[in-house]
């Protein structure tokens, strides 16, 4: 996705703050200024210990697809 995409997922959350891990911190500022949203780049996370687990019913991932509005829309 290009920043302008990214920026439009990220408009559409109503997020007001886009974090960003130090790798992707560019393109994080890049995004937050195209979005009006403030970027914090934030350390890398130690993996958690913790087991994972889900029920059946638990939404696994977000896609986005651009569909014929050639903007990004959530697909579940």
């Amino acid at each position: 996705m290009t920043p302008y995409e990214i920026a439009a997922v990220v408009e559409a959350s109503g997020s007001q703050l886009l974090l960003a891990q130090p790798e992707f911190a560019e393109l994080g500022e890049q995004v937050a200024k195209l979005s009006g949203r403030r970027a914090v780049t934030v350390p890398e996370l130690r993996p958690s210990t913790r087991p994972l687990t889900a029920e059946p019913d638990d939404l696994a991932a977000v896609l986005h697809t651009s569909g014929t509005t050639g903007l990004p829309n959530p697909s579940a």
